[in-house]
């Protein structure tokens, strides 16, 4: 019943407001406002002038049906928050081919011809008035595509120049846009699963060859979702070693091999057995409670020493 409706949610809202505004940009959408009767009649026309057009189109007229079908196929399944002109780019220019030729056909089979220059003149005064309603917003636009980054891109981008100097050649970092943050770092690049859950998420690193990580600021929700939790239930994986000057933006080196691996309680805390993985090269194995070692357990020192003994609150009582 969620797929039926998220289908019906996105379908409404492609129809509505994404697609007409995509080809016009007549107006700042606002999405969390319902759709209004102009932007209903808008899409309906472009909806069916785009039909039309296919429809009256011979040439690989199949293979454009089948393209766009698939790239919906794709759009109508994702969350309802991924909104914006980005995901159906390469759409639009199909769109617009296909409506222009739906009305032009359309206005080609209303008109005798006779009156063909009726007919031009439909087709002139259809690309002036496109051109009126879509100036103002356009122009928007233009000025926006000029400003300054937001703080959060300023810093991410700033964090990138920092690996192009400060990293080596050989290092994978794992982020956010990672085609852009290699375009200013000039850095292998990959990213992060898009799991809730930590170790997935830790492995699909291991995988990935990535040694470091950015936590950054770019204000998405998959940062804070998804990489930040695993940070925080793994801390010592993670190293910061350098922070953008204005806000949270940080390099963080992943290091796999430290920290904790075992078991966890409700409140993921280290609990039972478990294995710590020291930046002295110290290793212990033994039991935990409550995010420290309790109990029986073994500590491998670096000199090859091994300590066997009972912890009670993370100190060792007694030894053999």
């Amino acid at each position: 019943m969620d797929w039926l409706n998220r289908l019906l949610e996105n379908g409404i809202r492609y129809l509505t407001k994404e697609i007409p505004n995509g080809m016009f940009s007549y107006k700042v959408m606002e999405y969390k406002e319902a759709a209004t009767a102009l932007d209903w009649a808008i899409g309906l026309v472009v909806l069916g002038l785009i039909i039309y057009g296919i429809a009256r189109t011979i040439t690989c007229r199949w293979f454009f049906v089948f393209y766009i079908i698939c790239s919906f196929g794709i759009l109508l399944n994702w969350p309802e928050i991924w909104t914006g002109t980005r995901f159906y780019l390469h759409l639009i220019p199909f769109f617009f081919l296909y409506s222009l030729i739906g009305f032009y056909q359309l206005t080609k089979k209303l008109i005798p011809q006779k009156r063909r220059l009726l007919h031009y003149g439909l087709m002139i005064i259809l690309f002036f008035g496109l051109t009126s309603f879509s100036s103002k917003r356009i122009r928007e636009l233009d000025k926006f595509s000029k400003s300054r980054y937001t703080k959060g891109f300023n810093d991410y981008l700033e964090i990138a120049k920092w690996c192009e100097y400060n990293l080596g050649n050989k290092q994978v970092v794992a982020c956010r846009k990672a085609g852009l943050f290699y375009l200013y770092s000039n850095h292998y690049v990959t990213t992060y699963k898009h799991t809730l859950n930590r170790e997935e998420l830790i492995e699909h690193l291991k995988d990935s060859k990535a040694t470091h990580v950015i936590l950054d600021q770019l204000g998405f929700s998959s940062t804070s979702r998804h990489l930040y939790p695993a940070i925080q239930k793994y801390p010592y994986k993670f190293k910061r070693i350098h922070k953008a000057e204005s806000s949270d933006t940080y390099v963080m080196e992943f290091r796999p091999e430290l920290g904790y691996s075992g078991s966890f309680d409700e409140d993921e805390k280290r609990s039972g057995f478990g294995k710590f993985t020291f930046e002295n090269g110290q290793i212990f194995e033994g039991n935990w409670k409550n995010h420290v070692r309790e109990g029986e357990g073994k500590l491998l020192l670096k000199n090859g020493n091994v300590l066997v003994g009972n912890w009670i609150r993370d100190k060792l009582v007694g030894t053999v």
